[in-house]
């Protein structure tokens, strides 16, 4: 199994980069480190975790978690 960082860490020196300042797409991307000057490449790994939905009031016409209606008038 593949270990991921919880940081973007240069592979050749572990210069640690500030989070403002990581690559966080999901495209690679080929990086200079700032302390070492060589290059590596990084890309975001994100987990899917699933879908949240939430029905819609017709009543009132908010989201569910914002509605205070009594009745059920939901799409």
């Amino acid at each position: 199994m593949m270990e991921f960082n919880k940081t973007q860490t240069c592979p050749h020196c572990s210069y640690e980069v500030d989070d403002s300042q990581a690559h966080w797409e999901e495209d690679e991307q080929t990086i200079e480190c700032e302390s070492c000057g060589t290059e590596y490449i990084v890309k975001a790994v994100y987990e899917f975790k699933g879908f949240q939905t939430e029905r819609y009031c017709t009543e009132c016409e908010v989201w569910e978690d914002e509605c205070f209606c009594e009745g059920e008038s939901f799409k």
